[in-house]
């Protein structure tokens, strides 16, 4: 089955034959597309609400995927059951899925991953779920229809992280262009309210001033691996065109002497 962009790159970041639950999981797109493509997955498609649940069971329905999907109808995850393994959570605030991990936190003893993709607040999304015992195992911002959207897999383990990587994204973050294109975007921004605000708001303009700096060090960093990678690939370019170069070479001897030996100077 064909799903978006966001939701097949969050696909992506599960643990493979790992027993998943969606929470929020709407018309449960991404569990139907997991299952289709991981035999060995095993699923739960929770959602708050009864309308999306009815719809994601005539999907499941459709794709004869009864078995390897659960519905549950709950709060968060509430609805875990003890052999799930993976929580996904996508298309919230970020304030709404910290909450929803972190009020029902004994229910993280079994977890060995957890996969999210908030809208917003990816501060508060870093930072709270990195204070109950789980590191940031892998990030990347995608871009689709003009707009970001990050991604994150968290495991389990122990890790102090600095503010910026709380705000930025960790040394596991993707680093490329869309990341880049990402950065400057949230730069303009933190740029455009910092000089709305008025000088009397101190101690405001200098939290902002704060990200801003912390941000124009990232973009410097990624110019800089770009050039990099720009001047290895011409590098590489021109090392390429030059064994092309040699071996026509070869091929043009190659031909001479074969032209002499069939027809000898008498």
């Amino acid at each position: 089955m064909k799903i978006n962009n966001r939701l097949k790159n969050v696909a992506n970041f599960v643990l493979k034959d790992s027993n998943v639950i969606d929470v929020g999981c709407d018309h449960a797109l991404l569990c139907i597309y997991l299952a289709s493509n991981y035999p060995n997955m095993r699923l739960i498609a929770s959602d708050v609400r009864e309308g999306p649940l009815k719809q994601a069971k005539a999907n499941i329905e459709k794709y004869g995927l009864e078995d390897r999907i659960t519905l549950k109808l709950g709060d968060g995850i509430a609805t875990i059951d003890n052999d799930t393994n993976v929580i996904v959570i996508s298309g919230m605030g970020g304030i709404t899925i910290a909450d929803i991990i972190t009020k029902n936190k004994e229910k993280l003893d079994k977890i060995d991953q957890i996969v999210v993709s908030p809208n917003n607040d990816f501060y508060a999304v870093r930072s709270e779920i990195t204070k109950l015992g789980f590191i940031i195992d892998r990030e990347e911002v995608i871009k689709e229809r003009d707009k970001f959207y990050l991604i994150i897999s968290f495991v389990k383990g122990k890790k102090k992280y600095k503010k910026r990587e709380l705000y930025f994204g960790s040394k596991c973050i993707l680093y490329d262009k869309t990341l880049r294109e990402y950065y400057k975007g949230q730069f303009l921004l933190l740029f455009n309210k910092y000089s709305r605000l008025p000088d009397k708001r101190i101690f405001a303009k200098h939290k902002i001033k704060v990200k801003i700096d912390m941000l124009a060090d990232d973009i410097d960093m990624l110019d800089k691996k770009q050039a990099k990678e720009e001047k290895k690939a011409r590098k590489e370019a021109k090392r390429l065109a030059r064994i092309e170069k040699r071996q026509a070479k070869k091929e043009k001897k190659k031909l001479k002497k074969s032209k002499y030996e069939m027809h000898p100077l008498e």
